[in-house]
């Protein structure tokens, strides 16, 4: 796994293990320098400068750390269909948090080629010489097709045959009168 592109890029889609994952290596990038700043801050023998540096650059390192938790969040967003603006839930209070913790980290991503890209673990995308956007957009228009027509057999068989009952414990009805 590549973790600059886990950590910095807002492209693409990842699963739960990865996000979990990144969450971890978010964490423990973030632990360290916030451990060094605290033991540097008790030190007595702080100038008005170094303290003003230092909380300059452990600013500089939020910024970076909100960065890598935006592009990691981003992507599970993307693998669950959605665009990163679902993440301002997060600002209702205590549904948010809770709707985002359970959003991202327990439910599974959309099955298949989303509007983000393929699916996390997919070989669709792993070499650009080869890859032919035509056929990508042929299997999804073909697979509305067949979505289509699915969802479109009932209305076709009742047309055909009648209404159908489908009341518990009655009698299997073939047509319009119902043959038994």
């Amino acid at each position: 796994m590549n973790f600059l592109w886990l950590l910095f890029n807002f492209d693409g889609r990842i699963g739960r293990l990865s996000y979990w994952l990144g969450c971890l290596l978010s964490t423990v990038i973030g632990l360290a320098p916030i451990a060094f700043v605290a033991t540097l801050g008790r030190s007595a023998g702080m100038s008005g400068v170094s303290l003003a540096t230092l909380l300059f650059l452990f600013l500089l390192f939020l910024i970076l750390l909100t960065v890598m938790n935006l592009a990691i969040v981003a992507k599970r967003l993307h693998d669950r269909d959605k665009s990163l603006l679902w993440y301002l839930v997060i600002f209702i209070p205590i549904i948010g948090p809770l709707w985002m913790f359970i959003e991202l980290g327990f439910l599974a991503g959309s099955q298949g080629i989303n509007r983000f890209g393929s699916p996390p673990g997919s070989m669709a995308y792993t070499d650009d010489s080869d890859f032919d956007a035509g056929a990508v957009v042929r299997r999804w228009q073909e697979k509305q097709a067949r979505e289509t027509a699915y969802s479109q057999a009932p209305a076709v068989v009742e047309r055909v045959s009648g209404p159908q009952r489908s009341l518990p414990n009655s009698r299997p009805t073939f047509g319009r009168r119902g043959l038994t």
